[in-house]
């Protein structure tokens, strides 16, 4: 958790986490695209799905229901929603090929 800053981005805003046996079945969980090539790994992944409004502070944007990934210890943030700029344009991600077939388990209350 907190390779993918959740005490910044705060707990509220988690939808789902969990560990993937092997990171290239992220994709049975989030909306990807498949052409992000770290995810083609055998190594476990955590991962975290986000609701809502995430700040990458360092990028200057605003991403809308990212997800981290945590390969050994490395996390990775992906869009799978919209992502609005600082200028207040909306970048729409590329289309996903293949829809999750799975869900990430909530956190529990």
């Amino acid at each position: 958790m907190e390779a993918c800053q959740i005490d910044t981005i705060g707990l509220d805003k988690i939808g789902g986490m969990g560990l993937i046996a092997a990171a290239s079945l992220v994709r049975n969980y989030a909306p990807l695209t498949g052409l992000e090539p770290e995810l083609r790994s055998d190594q476990p992944a955590w991962v975290i799905q986000f609701t809502g409004e995430v700040p990458q502070l360092l990028a200057r944007e605003t991403w809308i229901d990212p997800i981290c990934v945590v390969i050994g210890g490395s996390p990775g943030f992906y869009a799978t929603g919209p992502v609005r700029l600082e200028t207040g344009a909306v970048i729409t991600p590329l289309p996903v090929p293949v829809r999750p077939r799975f869900s990430l388990p909530p956190l529990a209350p």
